[in-house]
């Protein structure tokens, strides 16, 4: 796994500590003195290796020559054994802020105390995986969102040049998109709400989404014909239709956003592997295409 994690690493533009400020065995050993804790070896490794990793919004913590025993490996650990006696005999790698500490043990197992224990006494709870393969997870996590986001950044872009969008009297207001989420069970759908919210309804076209204005009317509501989707195919139960096509087909939504194409006829759903904004994206590039021969 130690290998893997240097690979991902070096593969993926990851940033750490500057060569010359990557603390020695003597820096750890006082670290670990300090912290009146035995480290792992991925942890050893890890703070040997790269003092600290970060990517994007998320920054490990870690140790460095700079900063000495004042690093985040150190500062953050005794900060959080001050929020519980739990983490006393942990080492904690990650802070995510107002939510969590992520902490390691000295076989390297990686746990997780909620801040929510402060109000129940709980202890940290395993999430099953040693160092090097949450730090791998994490930042390929990470990245997931980076990428989301430049997704939606980018049919923004293209919907603002490209698409005239409904007027802002006939949006719908906030309660009606909540009772939508209600209703059609997706309130952890993040891409659906997003495009609900920014832009209510697309038309570009052929290409018609489902949409939720003010009031009903002659436009493909997406509360109307995900229900009557569901109600013609119970499998589709935990689905969201987002654009009703031709022979039965109809573009879906599932509960992490990701795009598919549910075949009536075949009773199937089938994955684009793509968002929702890259999805949509393509086909208005293709639609433009169409239309400009």
């Amino acid at each position: 796994m130690i290998n893997e994690l240097k690979q991902y690493i070096s593969e993926n533009n990851i940033g750490g500590c500057q060569t010359q400020y990557i603390p020695g065995q003597a820096l750890v050993e006082q670290a670990e003195s300090r912290l009146k804790t035995k480290f792992g070896p991925q942890l050893r490794e890890y703070l040997l290796t790269y003092g600290w990793l970060s990517y994007e919004g998320v920054s490990l913590h870690g140790l460095t020559m700079a900063t000495g025993l004042g690093s985040d490996l150190i500062s953050g650990t005794e900060s959080a054994r001050k929020d519980t006696r739990y983490l006393n005999d942990y080492v904690v790698i990650y802070y995510e802020e107002g939510w969590s500490y992520i902490a390691v043990d000295s076989d390297d197992n990686v746990y997780e105390w909620l801040l929510s224990c402060l109000w129940y006494d709980e202890p940290p709870r395993s999430l099953g995986k040693k160092l090097n393969e949450y730090i791998i997870d994490r930042l390929e996590e990470e990245k997931e969102i980076v990428k989301r986001f430049n997704e939606q950044s980018a049919l923004e872009d293209y919907v603002k040049a490209h698409i005239s969008l409904p007027p802002d009297s006939e949006r719908a207001p906030e309660s009606v998109l909540c009772r939508a989420k209600k209703i059609l069970g997706m309130e952890y759908n993040f891409d659906v709400e997003c495009y609900l919210r920014e832009y209510s309804l697309i038309s570009y076209g052929n290409v018609h989404l489902c949409g939720l204005l003010k009031a009903l009317g002659d436009y493909p509501n997406i509360v109307v014909e995900t229900i009557k989707m569901r109600q013609k195919y119970p499998q589709t139960e935990n689905l969201v239709t987002i654009e009703v096509l031709e022979n039965e087909k109809y573009v879906v939504t599932d509960d992490d956003g990701k795009i598919l194409i549910f075949d009536g006829e075949k009773g199937e759903a089938y994955p684009t592997h793509k968002s929702f904004s890259k999805y949509y994206l393509e086909r208005f590039e293709e639609e433009q295409k169409r239309m400009e021969k």
